[in-house]
């Protein structure tokens, strides 16, 4: 037996042997969901907080729990941690906006907070609750040993309307109304999220 035939034989086994110690860790599983859907929707994601549907801008929140916890308990707070990505996604887009666009001023760190703060706060009556689907995982924390935990994602959304005119509102003069216009006409570019994509 040659040397080459021996290093080959010798990394075919290594390969088998690896892909059998891998085929025995376990996997996450999702144990149930809400509603005994067949799959996690596309916008239950925790990568994106925000996207367009037709005329709304809708906004996700996450959270997760042990899975002995309440399921409203966790959708309860999902969704108020929807609400407060209302604020920080207007700082963002406010801030990616003036990056791409010829605005005569600019705006600091402190003036965006300021006028993502004042425009969630302004839409707060025109916010509706979108519901929640919540799914139950088990986590692999070891060899044939799992953790049980919760998953909720609680959606919410907001007119493009309200959210565009909360905004000019709350920038007190500093946007133009076509720059203010721009960030929710725009939304779903700078989402990079397609309203299809989030059925």
């Amino acid at each position: 037996m040659n040397k080459n035939f021996k290093k080959v034989l010798c990394a075919i086994s290594v390969v088998t042997f690896m892909s059998g110690c891998a085929s025995l860790v376990p996997s996450e599983k999702v144990l149930s969901r809400s509603d005994n859907v067949s799959s996690t929707p596309k916008w239950a994601s925790f990568a994106e907080a925000s996207f367009v549907d037709e005329t709304n801008v809708k906004f996700i929140g996450t959270h997760e729990m042990p899975g002995d916890r309440r399921v409203s308990t966790g959708c309860k707070i999902a969704a108020n941690k929807a609400k407060g990505e209302i604020a920080s996604e207007i700082e963002q887009k406010l801030s990616f906006v003036f990056q791409h666009a010829e605005e005569g001023s600019e705006l600091d760190l402190e003036q965006t907070k300021y006028i993502g703060g004042e425009a969630s706060k302004l839409v707060a009556s025109a916010i509706h609750y979108d519901g929640c689907y919540w799914e139950r995982v088990a986590i692999p924390d070891g060899v044939g040993s799992y953790d049980i935990r919760f998953r909720s994602f609680a959606k919410v959304s907001i007119p493009q309307k309200s959210l565009q005119d909360a905004i000019r509102k709350a920038s007190g003069g500093k946007l133009s109304a076509e720059f203010s216009k721009q960030i929710t006409d725009h939304w779903n570019d700078l989402t990079g999220t397609t309203p299809e994509a989030k059925e």
